[in-house]
């Protein structure tokens, strides 16, 4: 099966300072640079269950789980895509952390598949 995984995560945003802070931030920054996170969080494992379902009496719902590992700011949501065998159909799930850190730990949802969806192989 293809996968297709779209992940989002924290990222930081660096606000102006004022002109009398960064004469003082420079002097310190010169000794101590600040942290910033340019390595994007690991994808250690991704299921899904059930891997089969029958969607003509009514929609089906698929429980989604990503281990998810990063070095700094943190992963703690993301998006995952669904996407029938012709493309033409696609359903979202959010996924929120469910345990662990947001550094290494779990982060779970659930994507709803509507009844009489396209039969097939769906991609992630």
């Amino acid at each position: 099966m293809k996968l297709r995984i779209l992940l989002d995560h924290s990222r930081i945003v660096l606000k102006s300072l004022l002109a009398m802070l960064t004469v003082l931030a420079v002097n310190c920054w010169a000794d101590n640079p600040p942290l910033t996170d340019t390595t994007p969080p690991t994808l250690i494992d991704f299921s899904f269950n059930p891997s089969e379902i029958d969607v003509s009496t009514g929609s089906a719902e698929v429980n989604v789980t990503l281990h998810v590992t990063d070095d700094l700011s943190g992963f703690s949501y993301g998006y995952v895509y669904f996407y029938s065998p012709s493309y033409g159909q696609s359903v979202m799930g959010s996924l929120y952390l469910q345990s662990g850190t947001s550094l290494d730990g779990l982060v779970e949802g659930t994507v709803t598949i509507p009844k009489y969806s396209e039969a097939g192989d769906w991609v992630v």
